[in-house]
Protein backbone atom coordinates (compact mmCIF):
# COMPACT_ATOMS: atom_id res chain seq x y z
CA UNK A 1 0.00 0.00 0.00
CA UNK A 2 2.75 2.48 0.93
CA UNK A 3 4.68 1.58 -2.19
CA UNK A 4 1.63 2.30 -4.35
CA UNK A 5 1.29 5.79 -2.82
CA UNK A 6 4.97 6.50 -3.42
CA UNK A 7 4.73 5.33 -7.03
CA UNK A 8 1.65 7.52 -7.48
CA UNK A 9 3.64 10.52 -6.20
CA UNK A 10 6.42 9.83 -8.70
CA UNK A 11 3.79 9.53 -11.43
CA UNK A 12 2.29 12.91 -10.43
CA UNK A 13 5.72 14.58 -10.38
CA UNK A 14 6.46 13.43 -13.93
CA UNK A 15 2.96 14.22 -15.18
CA UNK A 16 3.24 17.70 -13.66
CA UNK A 17 6.32 18.37 -15.74
CA UNK A 18 4.71 17.46 -19.07
CA UNK A 19 1.11 18.47 -18.46
CA UNK A 20 1.32 21.84 -20.16
CA UNK A 21 2.80 20.62 -23.46
CA UNK A 22 -0.49 20.04 -25.31
CA UNK A 23 -2.05 23.32 -24.15
CA UNK A 24 1.00 25.46 -24.82
CA UNK A 25 -0.22 26.86 -28.17
CA UNK A 26 -3.48 27.96 -26.55
CA UNK A 27 -1.58 29.59 -23.68
CA UNK A 28 0.61 31.50 -26.12
CA UNK A 29 -2.50 32.59 -28.03
CA UNK A 30 -4.19 33.73 -24.81
CA UNK A 31 -1.21 35.83 -23.73
CA UNK A 32 -0.66 37.22 -27.25
CA UNK A 33 -4.28 38.36 -27.39
CA UNK A 34 -4.04 39.80 -23.89
CA UNK A 35 -0.87 41.67 -24.87
CA UNK A 36 -2.54 43.02 -28.01
CA UNK A 37 -5.61 44.21 -26.12
CA UNK A 38 -3.54 46.22 -23.67
CA UNK A 39 -4.66 43.99 -20.82
CA UNK A 40 -2.24 43.57 -17.94
CA UNK A 41 -2.58 39.80 -18.26
CA UNK A 42 -0.34 39.72 -21.31
CA UNK A 43 2.02 42.65 -20.91
CA UNK A 44 4.89 40.51 -19.71
CA UNK A 45 4.55 38.37 -22.81
CA UNK A 46 4.49 41.38 -25.15
CA UNK A 47 8.17 42.13 -24.53
CA UNK A 48 9.07 38.47 -25.02
CA UNK A 49 7.20 38.36 -28.33
CA UNK A 50 8.85 41.57 -29.53
CA UNK A 51 12.27 40.23 -28.52
CA UNK A 52 11.61 37.13 -30.64
CA UNK A 53 10.54 39.24 -33.59
CA UNK A 54 6.90 38.32 -33.15
CA UNK A 55 3.80 40.46 -33.25
CA UNK A 56 2.43 41.00 -29.73
CA UNK A 57 -0.85 42.25 -31.17
CA UNK A 58 -1.49 38.77 -32.48
CA UNK A 59 -2.43 40.19 -35.88
CA UNK A 60 0.11 38.02 -37.66
CA UNK A 61 0.15 35.21 -35.12
CA UNK A 62 -2.25 32.89 -36.82
CA UNK A 63 -1.98 29.31 -35.65
CA UNK A 64 0.90 27.67 -37.44
CA UNK A 65 2.61 30.93 -38.44
CA UNK A 66 6.34 31.25 -37.89
CA UNK A 67 5.76 33.94 -35.26
CA UNK A 68 3.31 31.77 -33.32
CA UNK A 69 5.64 28.80 -33.51
CA UNK A 70 8.61 30.85 -32.23
CA UNK A 71 6.47 32.17 -29.40
CA UNK A 72 5.33 28.66 -28.43
CA UNK A 73 8.89 27.36 -28.46
CA UNK A 74 10.27 30.28 -26.43
CA UNK A 75 7.49 30.29 -23.86
CA UNK A 76 7.61 26.49 -23.63
CA UNK A 77 11.34 26.68 -23.05
CA UNK A 78 10.93 29.29 -20.34
CA UNK A 79 8.17 27.36 -18.57
CA UNK A 80 10.02 24.04 -18.80
CA UNK A 81 13.27 25.66 -17.72
CA UNK A 82 11.89 27.39 -14.63
CA UNK A 83 10.19 24.17 -13.54
CA UNK A 84 13.34 22.09 -13.98
CA UNK A 85 15.57 24.70 -12.34
CA UNK A 86 13.26 24.95 -9.32
CA UNK A 87 13.17 21.15 -9.07
CA UNK A 88 16.97 20.95 -9.31
CA UNK A 89 17.45 23.62 -6.65
CA UNK A 90 14.89 22.21 -4.20
CA UNK A 91 15.73 18.49 -4.42
CA UNK A 92 18.69 18.59 -1.99
CA UNK A 93 16.68 20.69 0.45
CA UNK A 94 13.74 18.27 0.44
CA UNK A 95 16.16 15.35 0.77
CA UNK A 96 17.82 16.81 3.85
CA UNK A 97 14.46 17.78 5.34
CA UNK A 98 13.04 14.29 4.81
CA UNK A 99 16.11 12.78 6.50
CA UNK A 100 15.69 15.11 9.44
CA UNK A 101 11.89 15.31 9.88
CA UNK A 102 10.77 12.08 8.25
CA UNK A 103 9.53 11.15 4.79
CA UNK A 104 5.80 11.38 5.41
CA UNK A 105 5.62 15.02 6.62
CA UNK A 106 7.85 16.24 3.79
CA UNK A 107 5.95 14.30 1.13
CA UNK A 108 2.66 15.59 2.53
CA UNK A 109 3.97 19.14 2.42
CA UNK A 110 5.31 18.83 -1.13
CA UNK A 111 2.04 17.36 -2.39
CA UNK A 112 0.16 20.25 -0.76
CA UNK A 113 2.53 22.61 -2.59
CA UNK A 114 1.81 20.75 -5.84
CA UNK A 115 -1.94 21.23 -5.27
CA UNK A 116 -1.35 24.92 -4.50
CA UNK A 117 0.60 25.31 -7.73
CA UNK A 118 -2.29 23.77 -9.67
CA UNK A 119 -4.74 26.17 -8.01
CA UNK A 120 -2.43 29.08 -8.82
CA UNK A 121 -2.31 27.93 -12.45
CA UNK A 122 -6.11 27.74 -12.62
CA UNK A 123 -6.44 31.32 -11.39
CA UNK A 124 -3.39 32.74 -13.18
CA UNK A 125 -4.71 35.81 -14.92
CA UNK A 126 -1.31 36.92 -16.13
CA UNK A 127 1.86 35.38 -17.44
CA UNK A 128 3.97 36.15 -14.36
CA UNK A 129 1.48 34.40 -12.09
CA UNK A 130 1.55 31.43 -14.44
CA UNK A 131 5.36 31.35 -14.24
CA UNK A 132 5.08 31.50 -10.44
CA UNK A 133 2.76 28.48 -10.56
CA UNK A 134 5.33 26.56 -12.62
CA UNK A 135 8.14 27.52 -10.23
CA UNK A 136 6.06 26.35 -7.25
CA UNK A 137 5.30 23.08 -9.05
CA UNK A 138 9.01 22.61 -9.72
CA UNK A 139 9.87 23.27 -6.08
CA UNK A 140 7.30 20.68 -5.03
CA UNK A 141 8.57 18.17 -7.59
CA UNK A 142 12.00 18.39 -6.01
CA UNK A 143 10.64 15.69 -3.70
CA UNK A 144 11.52 12.93 -6.17
CA UNK A 145 14.68 12.09 -4.26
CA UNK A 146 12.70 11.84 -1.02
CA UNK A 147 10.21 9.54 -2.71
CA UNK A 148 13.01 7.36 -4.02
CA UNK A 149 14.54 7.26 -0.53
CA UNK A 150 11.17 6.24 0.91
CA UNK A 151 10.91 3.43 -1.65
CA UNK A 152 14.40 2.34 -0.62
CA UNK A 153 13.33 2.43 3.03
CA UNK A 154 10.55 -0.05 2.19
CA UNK A 155 12.93 -2.34 0.33
CA UNK A 156 15.28 -5.06 1.40
CA UNK A 157 18.08 -6.66 -0.59
CA UNK A 158 15.71 -9.13 -2.26
CA UNK A 159 13.33 -6.55 -3.78
CA UNK A 160 15.28 -3.25 -3.92
CA UNK A 161 16.07 -3.49 -7.64
CA UNK A 162 12.47 -4.38 -8.47
CA UNK A 163 11.10 -1.49 -6.39
CA UNK A 164 13.49 1.00 -7.98
CA UNK A 165 12.45 -0.28 -11.40
CA UNK A 166 8.82 0.31 -10.48
CA UNK A 167 9.78 3.86 -9.51
CA UNK A 168 11.42 4.44 -12.88
CA UNK A 169 8.35 3.01 -14.61
CA UNK A 170 6.08 5.37 -12.65
CA UNK A 171 8.20 8.34 -13.78
CA UNK A 172 8.10 7.20 -17.40
CA UNK A 173 4.37 6.55 -17.40
CA UNK A 174 3.75 9.92 -15.73
CA UNK A 175 5.82 11.74 -18.34
CA UNK A 176 3.97 9.91 -21.09
CA UNK A 177 0.45 10.37 -19.69
CA UNK A 178 0.91 13.94 -18.39
CA UNK A 179 0.03 15.48 -21.76
CA UNK A 180 -2.97 13.17 -22.10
Amino acid sequence: RNKFVLLLLLFLDAAGFTILFPVLPELVDFYQKAAGSGSTSGTSVAGLLLWMGGDPSGAHAAAGSASAQRASVAIGGILTGVYALAQFASAPLWGRASDRFGRKPILTLTMALMAASSALWIFAGNFLTFIAARVLAGVAAGNSGSITAAIDDLSDDSNRLQNMGHGSAALGIGAMLGPV
